[in-house]
């Protein structure tokens, strides 16, 4: 479903969207990513909008019968940078 619309931003502009509003409207004051290291595009997407890689977590979730390794990323309220407009 994603594949045809890759590289037009889209999921930077939701993903930017979500975290404003779990800081804004919900309060939260922290939010992890887990990717699964080849994945290079989730990699890029959550360092551009800040999150900072914490750690790396073997076997971290069973995925089509296979256990996954997983890079977790971090972000905290008070490192989010407020996105401009777009």
């Amino acid at each position: 479903a994603f594949a045809p619309h890759a590289g037009r931003g889209l999921m930077g502009a939701a993903v930017r969207r979500v975290v404003t509003r779990a800081f804004r409207d919900y309060g939260l004051k922290r939010l992890e990513a887990n990717i699964q290291p080849a994945n290079l595009a989730s990699r890029a997407l959550v360092s551009r909008l800040g999150f900072r890689l914490e750690g790396y977590s073997p076997r971290y979730l069973k995925i089509a019968g296979r256990w996954r390794d997983h890079e977790r990323w971090a972000l905290t309220a008070g490192d989010w940078r407020k996105p401009r407009s777009t």
